[in-house]
This record gives structure tokens, sequence and C-alpha cells, in this order.
């Protein structure tokens, strides 16, 4: 009480322009600390999308003009108070659903190598993810792997060891080992060399649908995300995956690789060829959609199979919606589709979704400075 009444008195030795300027420098940071969503719109601005075909980067529609990276204990506790505003919250209405089926070391494109060491080796980004998260691996090292990477975030992840042949996917591993060993059938490795990485591009459609179907995190939406889809993101601040723009509730969203594809393209051409219209790494959809999707998917699957071509997801895809696609399968669940400023963006869709929470640690030092200043003022 004593602190009190000397405070008091030290105000009537202020000015009142400067009482004023403690009045508003209090409201300032009782609207920071109560609605910390006002706190960050306040510092949030647009930077232009930069579009590779090999880079995430730190592109993004909304980011922060300020980094801070924190360390140690003090870390740590940023990260607790995440989870503990995300899970009281539930603010983020996305599930992400990811896997891994451990195909060995293949060849990848004209030269690289792809390992089992290379999924891993991106799974890290996966620590900075609020979102609830949903996995499936057939890997134990995977699994072990992606739990310590979620310990902090446990109740908010679901890790599943599954057999790879409970998935329809990779029981179709036969039929597409028939398919790649046709008399003179095209080899684009590993799409059409390796059956099981067919099967895993397949097998998203599976996984997914469980995780609809279970709905563990009451989630109104629910999306795929390759492992690697977030690879060159070096920042470790937290962020979330959020509903694109404008997302029609009825259809699942993809991102555009190739904008003017003819679709008039036999589908024998599109698979023989390896051509590509939409990009597989990020499948987003309303969760009520996505069990139907896979249906449909799974349908047209099993008609180019009979029709004796097949390849990725993407070349399933693309020739679903195709004109003779259209007409062989009649698709009832259409795409949305999300086109980047130009060709071959993969990560178009995935980094307008995305929303970073680096700049709660710029809004932290700011009350730290309102309340410096309201302190200097005070006793000035």
């Amino acid at each position: 009480m004593r602190m009190v009444r000397t405070w008091i008195r030290s105000l009537g030795r202020v000015s009142i322009p400067r009482i004023a300027l403690v009045v508003v420098c209090c409201c300032f940071m009782l609207i920071l600390t109560t609605n910390m969503d006002i706190g960050e719109g306040i510092f949030k601005f647009v930077r232009v999308r930069r579009c590779t075909d090999n880079t995430v980067s730190e592109a993004s529609e909304f980011r922060t003009s300020t980094d801070i990276t924190s360390h140690g204990d003090r870390k740590h506790i940023h990260r607790q108070s995440l989870i503990e505003n995300v899970t009281s919250s539930n603010k983020y209405d996305v599930t992400v659903v990811t896997a891994y089926f451990d195909l060995g070391t293949f060849r990848k494109g004209s030269v690289t190598q792809f390992s089992t060491e290379t999924y891993l080796s991106w799974c890290n980004t996966f620590r900075y993810l609020l979102n609830p998260l949903i996995v499936y691996t057939d890997s134990q090292k995977f699994y072990h792997l992606m739990k310590n990477i979620r310990n902090d975030t446990a109740n908010r992840t679901r890790i599943h060891l599954i057999n790879r042949n409970s998935s329809w996917a990779f029981q179709l591993r036969s039929n597409i080992s028939k398919v790649f060993s046709q008399k003179g059938y095209p080899k684009h490795y590993p799409n059409t060399v390796l059956p099981e990485y067919a099967c895993a591009q397949l097998a998203k459609y599976d996984v997914i649908s469980r995780a609809s179907r279970d709905d563990v995190f009451k989630t109104n939406y629910v999306m795929w995300l390759d492992v690697g889809y977030f690879r060159d993101r070096k920042s470790t601040n937290f962020f979330s995956l959020r509903r694109p723009k404008g997302y029609n509730e009825s259809r699942v969203a993809m991102n555009v690789i190739q904008a003017n594809t003819n679709m008039a393209m036999p589908v024998t051409d599109i698979f023989r060829n390896n051509l590509v219209w939409v990009g597989g790494g990020l499948v987003f959809a309303n969760r009520d959609i996505i069990p139907r999707f896979e249906t449909q998917l799974k349908k047209a699957v099993d008609y180019f199979l009979s029709r004796r071509v097949m390849n990725t997801d993407q070349q399933v895809v693309y020739a679903l919606f195709s004109d003779e696609g259209r007409r062989g399968i009649r698709p009832n669940i259409e795409l949305q589709l999300y086109t980047p400023p130009g060709d071959k963006c993969w990560f178009y869709l995935g980094n307008i979704m995305l929303n970073s929470t680096n700049n709660i640690h710029t809004t932290q030092q700011i009350l730290v400075y309102v309340i410096l200043t309201c302190i200097y003022l005070t006793n000035k």
C-alpha cells in the first residue's frame, strides 16, 4: 500500500500530457495481452511471393517483419505457452496428415538419390507446426524420430505404426508392377520404375481418409502434407496452416503446376509421358469430402489399371479430370484450383495457407517497452 500511495503522489508531479500518454500505453498493453491476434495483426505485412520449383524459403502471403530467435529455457517456455494457447482456444481448425513408407534408397529423376536419411532430415519442420498432426508410417526409425520431434505437442499428435499392406494402395503393387513391366513402357524414375513409390503416393488418400473418419481432433478440415513439403524452411518460428481463402466447402483444394494444361490429352499420354497438372504435395478439404474423394480416386486407379496405364497420384488426378477421364469415370467431387503467378510453383498453396507466429516475440518486446515507458514517465 505504501508503494501505491507513493506512486499516486508521484502522479501529482506529472504533467497532464504525460498522464495521457501513460493511459494510452496501458490501454495498448491491455489490447495486446488480452487479444494477441490484434497485436499480431498490427505488425503483419505482405511480402512478394517467390515461386521456385525446388524451394519454399520463407515465401508466404503473410509474414512478419522481425525474426527473434530464442534459445534454452526461454524457447521451451515460449513453445509451451503457444501449445497451451492452441489447446485452450482450438483456433487451428485443420488437422495435418502425413506419412512415410520406407522404400530404401531409390533414384529420383535423372541423377538424384533419395534414401531413408533424406526423409528423416526433412522432419524437423514438424517440430514448429502448431496444427494437430497425424502421422502414418511403417518405419520404426521414423516413428521414434517423430515422437521425439512432437514431444512438446504430444497432446496434439497421433503417430501410427502400420503395416503398409493394410492400405489398398499397396495391395495394388502386383497390378502396378505388371503395368510397369510392359515392353516399351517409359521409365520415369521412380514414378514408373518402382511400384512401391507409386503405391506410396496413392496411399496418401487412404491415410487422409482414415484420419477424416476417425476425427480424433474434431476439426472441420483435414489436409495431406508431404514430409518434405517445407523442407527448405529454415526458420525456427512456430507456424500453422489454415483454410485457404476462397475455399469451396464441396471441393478438394490442390495447387496448379501447369496452368495451360491440355485437358483433351489422351489418358495414355498423360501416364506414359509423366505429365503433371496439379501437385500432390498438399491436398486440402472439408473433413466430410475427403472420404468421398478417396472413393472416387480409387475408382479412377482401378479404371486406369484396367487400361494398362499407371503412374503416381498426380497423373491419376490429371487423367481423372481430363475429358476422356470424365467420360469414363464421371467424377462428382471437383477440385478447387489454386493457381500461382507462374508455372511449376510447387509450394504456392502451402505458402498462402501458412501463418507464422514469430511476431509473438516482437509483441512481448513491445509490452516490455510499454511497461518501462510507464515506469519512466511516472517517476520523472
